[in-house]
């Protein structure tokens, strides 16, 4: 007996069913309704929220389209999971306006610094908002993010290691691999106990002050190599990482 090969993806008509259910759940969720709408074509991020509190979510993305059915499924309400978690915790003003007190030039190095420890603190607490399915969708499209990581040996710089280890760290609490660079294996030691009071502190405006401090302490291994930061942030973007659009590009727009 031949077997059916495996669906893959999301196709439209069950996008728009989820679509549907997803929408009914913020009822629950919030009280009252919050729409949860297609990305538009060009836009590449898995996910974004935009100032009205619009849920975004993009069914079509490579990431989703080369899982099972119901692991796309799943990883796209993990995805809306993630975005409902940043409604409930992240004040993005808070975030805006420690920025622009940065040099122009350093940015987008604390914007990448904050978009990296701003995931895995809502993911701290989204036990306190997010029923039991849920958080387990979460916790999937977590995982299946941190496997398109590479191992920290195919970094080209120690910087590009550096945060490499932090996104790691956030994702799974597991690095992949070994440092290669001495400075980076220190530089990420001298910051982690500031990321760990970043990730477990609830009040935005004493979060951006030890991601701050990781901005700072990890300044001389940063500052001679700007453009390795810059396509770090990149690659957050296109892992649908990078948080620029949601909430309407108040969040470092």
């Amino acid at each position: 007996m031949k077997l059916e090969k495996e669906q893959k993806g999301i196709s439209p008509v069950l996008w728009e069913g989820l679509r549907n259910s997803l929408c009914r759940m913020t009822m629950v969720m919030h009280g009252h309704m919050i729409s949860v709408r297609t990305m538009p074509k060009n836009i590449d991020e898995l996910g974004m929220t935009d100032t009205q509190k619009n849920i975004f979510l993009n069914p079509y993305h490579p990431l989703v389209q080369e899982l099972p059915e119901r692991e796309a499924v799943m990883f796209v309400k993990g995805v809306f999971a993630h975005e409902d978690m940043h409604i409930h915790l992240t004040n993005f003003s808070v975030f805006q306006k420690a920025e622009n007190q940065k040099p122009v030039k350093e940015r987008h190095v604390f914007h990448t610094i904050c978009n990296i420890i701003e995931d895995p603190t809502i993911e701290y607490f989204a036990s306190q908002f997010l029923g039991k399915k849920l958080l387990q969708a979460l916790r999937f499209s977590i995982m299946y993010l941190y496997q398109q990581s590479p191992p920290l040996e195919t970094a080209a710089t120690p910087t590009e290691q550096f945060f490499h280890a932090l996104i790691q760290y956030g994702d799974g609490g597991l690095l992949k691999g070994d440092f290669t660079f001495p400075e980076a294996r220190r530089t990420f030691r001298e910051v982690l106990p500031y990321v760990d009071k970043a990730i477990e502190e609830f009040n935005p405006a004493v979060r951006v002050q030890h991601m701050d401090k990781v901005f700072e302490l990890s300044r001389p291994l940063w500052e001679t190599e700007l453009d390795a930061v810059e396509e770090l942030a990149e690659l957050l973007r296109e892992l649908g990482r990078d948080h620029s659009r949601s909430s309407g590009t108040v969040f470092w727009g």
